[in-house]
């Protein structure tokens, strides 16, 4: 379908959503209590593996022949054997939506709206991101291009704090216990998403002889916004960073601009189209893989598995319960989506195999 169709540049704000979101909120917390002050070398070894892995997957995919992932569950393992490696496929992006979610609701009801009910602020939030789903791959990198809008706000209202930096808290950028700590990298591969949706959005690239550049301008900017979270994180809050959820809302609530003087607000405004584009982005793939195996009911019904699919999400989101359990799970899935991306590659890989031997016979 046309509306599932993406160009490469659209591509790259498909990928940027699923890091930014995150960075803004807790990584620089989680990075710095896992690495400490080998956090700087961690992202650039993160940067160096995300550029590898989504090149070899970019060219699985194109030695595929940009078939998408159902065709060749089936094609690698049969009718039903790909049906129920996809019906997995959708179990997981819908989890995933509905940890996304999750942390939405947790932000707005925890410094906006403590005495609404979750359930209500899940129902609010979820009519969007339904919609968005709704509209198809095009509509989601219509609302994405908004990222870069929100980057730049969010840079320019950090550099104003300048002031208050303490650059000696970065250094040293490297202690003994680096080799120490370099196996909890795939823990905190927070890029571990945008692999994992390579496989949705390769196929629909209408543009694919540019997927090289996009990866690489994808790659640069997250780890430079990983390197600047960071940074700015450990300059400002020091050792105390390890203890707090939302570092930058802190940092926006200690200070003002002139006459702007809630810049939490500002913070905020940015912040939440940010995760309301984080939850779309799950979502729009969930509902994605699931018209591909629902085809019919789709057909005969339009939307009516998407709103079941979205009312699943706010019951779900709603039930996973304190926030220190939601960011263990969120710490969690970054193994998860590394460990399904080997999965997939597997069944490419038999895709391959038979795809050889049936040229042989």
């Amino acid at each position: 379908m046309a509306s599932n169709n993406i160009t490469s540049n659209q591509f790259i704000t498909y990928l940027l959503s699923t890091v930014v979101g995150l960075a803004m909120m807790n990584a620089a917390p989680i990075l710095n209590r896992n690495f400490g002050q080998n956090t700087l070398i961690v992202i650039a070894i993160i940067g160096i593996f995300t550029i590898f892995l989504l090149l070899v997957t970019k060219k699985v995919i194109e030695k595929a022949a940009y078939l998408n992932p159902y065709t060749v569950a089936q094609k690698a393992l049969g009718k039903w054997g790909g049906r129920v490696f996809y019906g997995f496929l959708c179990l997981y992006l819908l989890v995933f939506a509905a940890l996304a979610l999750r942390v939405f609701i947790y932000v707005v009801n925890q410094y906006y709206l403590q005495k609404t009910p979750l359930i209500v602020i899940g129902l609010l939030l979820i009519i969007p991101t339904l919609y968005t789903a709704y509209g198809g791959l095009r509509v989601l990198g219509h609302t994405s291009r908004l990222l870069y809008l929100f980057i730049g706000v969010f840079l320019a209202i950090f550099l104003f704090t300048k002031h208050n930096y303490t650059l000696s808290n970065i250094f040293p950028l490297y202690d003994n216990s680096l080799k120490d700590t370099i196996a909890y990298v795939p823990w905190c591969f927070v890029t571990s998403g945008a692999i994992l949706s390579c496989f949705f959005f390769i196929p629909a690239i209408t543009d694919p002889q540019h997927i090289r550049r996009s990866i690489i301008i994808f790659t640069v900017i997250a780890t430079l916004f990983l390197v600047f979270v960071y940074t700015v994180g450990k300059a400002y809050f020091g050792h105390a960073l390890d203890e707090l959820v939302l570092p930058f809302f802190n940092l926006s609530s200690d200070y003002s601009i002139g006459s702007l003087e809630r810049m939490d607000v500002i913070f905020i405004l940015i912040f939440i189209p940010i995760m309301g584009l984080y939850s779309s982005f799950y979502l729009t793939l969930c509902h994605k893989a699931q018209q591909v195996l629902l085809a019919k009911v789709n057909t005969n019904h339009p939307g009516l598995v998407l709103v079941a699919l979205g009312v699943v999400i706010v019951a779900l989101a709603t039930w996973v319960p304190l926030p220190n359990i939601l960011w263990q799970v969120l710490y969690f899935t970054n193994i998860t989506n590394l460990a399904l991306v080997l999965i997939i590659f597997i069944v490419y890989f038999i895709y391959f195999l038979k795809k050889r031997r049936e040229k042989v016979c």
